[in-house]
């Protein structure tokens, strides 16, 4: 049972690790994208032509609102992966490790046992042959 702890919270860590990994990757995609397509010919194209400058206004507008998103996107994200890492990857590696301190307590608990049975039997018949004699 206690290894089933071990390894959900070992399962547990792993996967954050990855989330907080995809959060990461995802803002800079996004900011990268963004930046890609502020360079983009399409982009100049329409930027450079005056007689569309709705267009031209509404285009760059929601390029530069999407970049501030972005940019707030990112920064929360690496706010989460913070706080993710804070209270939860970190308290479940100290999980991990207690789990694992207390099945090898266990362990050495039961190889005691077991020596201690073992002396007792011997006891037993060195008791027997002497209260035999």
């Amino acid at each position: 049972r206690l290894e089933s702890l071990e390894e959900s919270s070992k399962s547990l860590t792993r996967d954050l690790i990855k989330q907080d990994k995809s959060f990461d990757d995802f803002a800079r995609g996004q900011l990268k994208l963004l930046h890609d397509l502020s360079g983009s010919a399409f982009i100049n194209h329409y930027d450079q032509q005056q007689t569309s400058t709705t267009l031209t206004t509404n285009i760059s507008q929601l390029i530069n609102d999407w970049k501030a998103t972005a940019q707030h996107i990112s920064e929360q994200t690496s706010l989460l992966n913070e706080i993710t890492s804070k209270t939860i990857i970190d308290s479940s590696k100290r999980l991990t490790l207690a789990l694992a301190n207390v099945t090898n307590a266990i362990k050495k608990r039961e190889q005691s046992l077991n020596d201690y049975i073992k002396i007792q039997h011997k006891l037993d018949k060195m008791n027997e042959k002497l209260g035999s004699s």
